[in-house]
This record gives structure tokens, sequence and C-alpha cells, in this order.
């Protein structure tokens, strides 16, 4: 069975051709910021009043089990210089799955957003989001790593 449509192909292959990439998640990553335009997610209203974005970090999900800071640190590194990374546990001490990178700036977030569909940790796609705050570390701080709040 044929998966693609030519005549969707062979526009798709054109407006490449012309430069035409559209508002392309992950084109600054591949592509250079000269040479793609820029994507800015719109920010969505928080649902709760007491939630602000946190620029600096980024909320990452789909992480392996098996997880570390130190792995994610590592890997994360390449974007910038890191402040704090946490993993979030349930009540029994399990993982689950997200976790947040603090960068020292700004710009070092940014570059992981802008990465957005290539965000690739071992070997797996994850999803990376501007952070969230509700305090200091969000609902629960004592169930993230990496702080000493009780």
């Amino acid at each position: 069975p044929r998966l693609h449509n030519d005549d969707f192909l062979q526009g798709f292959f054109d407006a490449i051709g012309k430069g035409d990439f559209g508002e392309i998640p992950g084109a600054v990553a591949i592509l250079g910021a000269d040479n793609a335009k820029k994507f800015t997610p719109p920010t969505p209203a928080p649902s709760d009043p007491g939630e602000r974005p946190h620029h600096k970090a980024v909320f990452i999900a789909g992480l392996p089990k098996h997880t570390t800071e130190q792995a994610l640190m590592e890997h994360f590194g390449t974007f910038g210089s890191i402040q704090a990374v946490r993993l979030k546990f349930d009540t029994d001490g399990n993982f689950r799955g997200v976790g947040e990178v603090e960068f020292w700036e700004e710009s070092s977030a940014r570059k992981v957003l802008d990465n957005f569909d290539y965000n690739l940790f071992e070997g797996r796609w994850v999803n990376c989001m501007v952070a969230k705050r509700k305090g200091l570390l969000g609902r629960n701080p004592k169930w993230w790593t990496g702080t000493d709040q009780k």
C-alpha cells in the first residue's frame, strides 16, 4: 500500500527547495537560526493562578525508568551550564518518568526548547517544555530529588 500522496510529497519538496520551511519546531537546531523561521508556541494561560513559567528550567517527560540525575546532567549539559537536575518520584518512591533541568541561563533552556523535535535521550524522544512553578519546586517538593526541602 502507498503510504504517501505523490502530490503532497512533491509540494513538500518544492517548498523545501524554495526555503519555505514555515513554522517548524526544531528547524533552528537543524538548519540554524538564520535559515529557519522562528517557532514560538503560545504560552497558555496557567490553569492555576499560582503557577508561573520558569524560563530557566525545562520540564522533561517520557524519561526511561532507569534515568539518573547524572545521566540527565551529562546529556543536557551540552546545551549549557546546569544549576540543578531533579527527578520526580511517587509516594512509594517509584520514578515517574519525568524530571526537570534548571540552567543558569535562560538561553540554554531556550536551546533545548528550540530543539523540540530532536530531543533524544538514550535513543528515545523526550517531551521538553518550559517548567512551571508554584512555590519553590511545584506542588509536592518532597517528591523531587535534588532539593533539601522537607
